[in-house]
């Protein structure tokens, strides 16, 4: 930011981590974790752009490369192409995996998939660390109120997945997501 370099920043977070990580247990677990940094890894410009694990399930990145959209959506397809070969062949079956959600109730799981908040802190004036962090967040929750992946960015209009399979309309700030709503874990 004090170089005035052109850069957006994402934060990856894997939806329905824990019921999984409950279901088939930490190594496995892990190796979703450690998979998704290879994934991470791969799709970055290793002299411009940087990958780095906050903890548990979420990353972050800063892209300074010019086709950074494109990165991201081969981020998405490599993981939807992968994912299903963490889980039993029964759940790849059915799709889903049954187990108890954090209020002790059993419920069923949908499969891994990667939420994805994006921020170009120019397009926002944001000048601070401090308030890219807070943007960045407020793009987060929008972005985990999307049933399966999203690329989700902040525009004058709105909240928008940039994903090809997602709605073209803009989504309003005061409703993080008008389609289908499912519970964050």
């Amino acid at each position: 930011m004090s170089q005035g370099r052109p850069f957006v920043v994402c934060f990856i977070d894997l939806d329905n981590f824990k019921p999984f990580n409950d279901h088939y247990g930490y190594l496995k677990g892990d190796e979703v974790l450690l998979h998704v940094a290879r994934l991470l890894q791969n799709i970055v410009a290793r002299q411009t752009d940087f990958v780095g694990h906050i903890g548990g399930d979420d990353f972050v990145m800063i892209l300074r490369s010019a086709d950074w959209l494109s990165r991201l959506k081969q981020l998405i397809h490599e993981f939807e192409a992968s994912v299903r070969l963490f889980y039993s062949e029964e759940h790849r079956v059915t799709g889903d995996i049954e187990t108890i959600d954090r209020y002790g109730e059993r419920r069923w799981f949908a499969f891994l998939t990667l939420s994805v908040a994006i921020l170009n802190p120019a397009d926002q004036f944001l000048t601070t660390p401090e308030a890219v962090s807070d943007r960045l967040q407020v793009i987060k929750r929008a972005a985990k109120a999307v049933e399966g992946n999203c690329l989700m960015i902040e525009d004058p209009r709105g909240f928008l997945n940039l994903l090809p399979e997602a709605a073209p309309d803009p989504v309003s700030r005061d409703v993080p997501y008008a389609g289908r709503a499912r519970q964050v874990s």
